[in-house]
């Protein structure tokens, strides 16, 4: 018996449009979902940088991520992006249960990206 192949999934992309270091433009966002799809992608997990230095309102990206795939269905491009965010360790004590779920990956409110503070991980 051969397995079926399991999709591809981008856990860590900054595809969506102005919020951070990553697309700037809704035609970005297009471009690296064409890349995606021709690496094989079929799941781009969008993880914009919630920290305090970028403004992204977590209770935007859920409407953010339906633009970006309404596109992206237009366009005839077959991934899809799911909703995420890239947590700053220093948020994870400011943000509330509901928020946590907003950014966690797939909005499922299991998995949350962590970006660990710069320097040498701490040992407890």
């Amino acid at each position: 018996m051969r397995l079926q192949p399991l999709p591809m999934i981008d856990l860590h992309c900054h595809i969506l449009p102005g919020l951070d270091d990553g697309a700037k433009t809704m035609e970005d966002t297009v471009a690296m979902a064409r890349q995606a799809a021709t690496d094989g992608i079929e799941v781009v997990c969008a993880t914009p940088h919630i920290r305090p230095d970028h403004d992204v309102a977590p209770a935007e990206l859920e409407v953010m991520v339906a633009l970006a795939n309404a596109r992206l269905e237009k366009e005839a491009i077959p991934v899809r992006i799911a909703t995420g965010g890239e947590l700053a360790a220093e948020m994870v004590d400011r943000l509330d249960d509901a928020t946590l779920r907003l950014v966690s990956l797939g909005a499922g409110g299991r998995w949350l990206l962590v970006e660990p503070r710069p320097g040498p991980l701490e040992h407890s």
